[in-house]
């Protein structure tokens, strides 16, 4: 597979529509493991989607540390 369960953070603008979902198909199909949430940020970003991005950023980190120390 293409992505061997690298992980993946999705972040949309609503210019685009609400398509998140379908992109996270997408890329678990090709073989990513997709960390949620998935955020999308309609016009103006608000303090609710800095929130979720603080979150997404903390788990990727997450998830990049457990696939390159040694031994996780």
């Amino acid at each position: 597979m293409f992505g061997r369960e690298r992980p993946a953070g999705i972040v949309t603008g609503y210019g685009w529509g609400p398509i998140a979902k379908q992109v996270a198909e997408l890329l678990s199909k090709s073989g990513f493991k997709v960390i949620e949430p998935l955020v999308t940020v309609k016009n103006k970003i608000k303090e609710e989607d800095i929130n979720k991005l603080n979150e997404l950023s903390d788990k990727i980190i997450e998830a990049l540390l457990k696939i390159t120390e040694p031994n996780k």
